[in-house]
């Protein structure tokens, strides 16, 4: 059975998502994207951050096979995410590759929150399966109602998702370390996204948290 605890932390997951993807929904239909194609890019991408690429680059004029590229490169970042959560999986290659098209930052977490391998596998399956529903609506619920200028950049949506994945994170926060890793990350990455193309800074993140945590023999 779900705590209470945890039952709070997943819906207040969930409502980021929503809102995150109405205002993306809602500022790509605004340029004359249709609703099922956003939808449908939501359903089959699920990563908002290579959605928001995808469709900037190609309203850009950019070639499929270069906001390909960018995409991938993109989504490097969940690497380390599914080798993290590879673990909690039976041995069935079919379970581990369905599994993988959910690895996103927001349910891995989510499931991080958890200690046991049993209550991890759960809440990441249960997580996964109402977010690809509640991901791609907002989406296209966003996109529909786009036609009647809704203005989603003034009421500060783009804050709501890092807010919410900080929330899950600061209880698996413990040591001393821990604390300088993240600090460290979040800073060098804030300070990279002024001068590097949008979504690379945050493949920094990965190199900060090994150069912490990895022993120094296998760093050299």
């Amino acid at each position: 059975m779900l705590s209470k605890s945890l039952i709070e932390k997943a819906a207040s997951m969930l409502a980021a998502m929503a809102l995150i993807g109405f205002s993306f929904g809602s500022l790509s239909g605004g340029q004359g994207l249709p609703a099922w194609v956003l939808s449908l890019l939501a359903l089959l991408v699920f990563s908002g951050g290579a959605e928001l690429l995808a469709v900037t680059l190609s309203l850009a004029g950019a070639s499929p096979v270069f906001v390909l590229m960018n995409c991938l490169l993109l989504n490097l970042r969940f690497f380390p995410l599914g080798l993290s959560v590879g673990e909690i999986f039976s041995s069935s290659s079919f379970e581990k590759l369905v599994a993988s098209h959910f690895v996103v930052d927001e349910i891995v977490a989510l499931t991080f929150t958890q200690d046991s391998i049993h209550m991890k596998r759960k809440i990441y399956w249960i997580a996964s399966l109402t977010l690809i529903v509640v991901w791609p609506s907002s989406v296209f619920l966003g996109a529909h109602l786009s036609s009647g200028g809704v203005n989603t950049e003034a009421f500060g949506i783009d804050i709501v998702l890092p807010v919410a994945i900080l929330l899950l994170i600061i209880p698996a926060i413990k040591t001393l370390r821990m604390i300088f890793a993240v600090m460290t990350s979040v800073l060098t990455t804030t300070f990279a996204y002024l001068f590097l193309p949008a979504g690379i800074s945050i493949l920094l993140a990965p190199l900060i948290v090994a150069f912490f945590f990895v022993p120094r023999g296998v760093r050299s």
